[in-house]
């Protein structure tokens, strides 16, 4: 028995489904890739759509618009909105700052394929900025792909903070949770903040004289997402104190497989499985499943 190897096997053919590569020297950073990956792919559900008053103001000209429109439906009736998303979006080892720091998403406006076999479409002058939380597809903005003083400036599109100030003014409930104190004035630039991420540092962010603490839990020195480790630690001492108690008192999932209907086996023999994204450690004789309590 070996939960954790399980675990690593689970991890690469979730991978392997997705036609997506992956290198990693080890269990733990696996995991912390295998997090980056799904944190910034968008699963297919009926998600609630609600438009801010700002770009519900807004004017978009064809075929934006039209987009806009097909990716609203998409969001709304289970459809594949990652072919919307950017072409590193699958890319294990590829950072979004913008989503560590903010928890806010990007789209690309687009309705045609650099070649037709293409999965995703092609880069548009124009994005969808947008939060998911709770069911709900919160569409905050669309603005130009490139917000550039000239072509030597960084792309300040990415830490614009009147996103966050519409989410403020629409949503508040969505940032109330990470206000921690009143502060005049933000002491950083967008450029500031721009590098300050791109080095592995987060800060707080003030709108509307309130300090922000990271809505998307930080991004680490490594320049991953903050989250990531604290949930591959977690999954992986989680799995691994799972193991121990089934080494250490066979006994209590003897009697657990009885009072299922089943005849307890001679050996106890326990794999680790993924159902619907669920972790379930099986014994393998009885065919009995225990909920390990962690999903991925």
């Amino acid at each position: 028995m070996d939960l954790n190897k399980d675990l690593e096997d689970i991890i690469l053919d979730g991978f392997r489904i997705r036609g997506v590569q992956v290198n990693y020297t080890g269990i733990h950073e696996l995991l912390i890739k295998y997090f980056n990956f799904i944190s910034k792919t968008i699963t297919s559900t009926n998600w609630d759509v609600l438009y801010s008053t700002e770009l519900q103001s807004k004017t978009l000209p064809r075929p934006y618009n039209l987009i806009l429109k097909d990716i609203e439906e998409k969001f709304q009736n289970s459809g594949d909105i990652n072919p919307y998303l950017s072409k590193d979006a699958f890319n294990p080892d590829k950072p979004d700052f913008l989503l560590y720091d903010w928890d806010i998403r990007h789209l690309h406006l687009s309705d045609s394929k650099d070649n037709p076999s293409d999965y995703f479409y092609s880069r548009s002058k124009n994005l969808l900025f947008f939060f998911l939380s709770a069911g709900n597809g919160y569409f905050i903005d669309v603005l130009p792909h490139q917000l550039k003083a000239n072509d030597n400036a960084p792309n300040l599109v990415w830490v614009e903070k009147n996103l966050l100030r519409i989410i403020k003014n629409n949503w508040p409930h969505l940032l109330n949770p990470f206000k921690i104190s009143k502060e005049e004035n933000d002491k950083l630039s967008d450029e500031d903040r721009y590098d300050l991420r791109r080095t592995g540092i987060v800060t707080n962010v003030v709108i509307d004289g309130m300090s922000y603490l990271p809505m998307g839990g930080g991004i680490t020195t490594a320049k991953t997402g903050g989250n990531f480790t604290i949930w591959s630690d977690q999954l992986f001492l989680g799995i691994k104190r799972f193991e121990e108690d089934l080494q250490n008192n066979p006994s209590k999932y003897i009697e657990l497989i009885k009072k299922q209907g089943f005849e307890s086996p001679a050996n106890l023999d326990f794999k680790l499985i993924e159902q619907n994204r669920n972790l379930l450690v099986l014994e393998k004789n009885s065919r009995v499943a225990f909920p390990s309590g962690f999903h991925i």
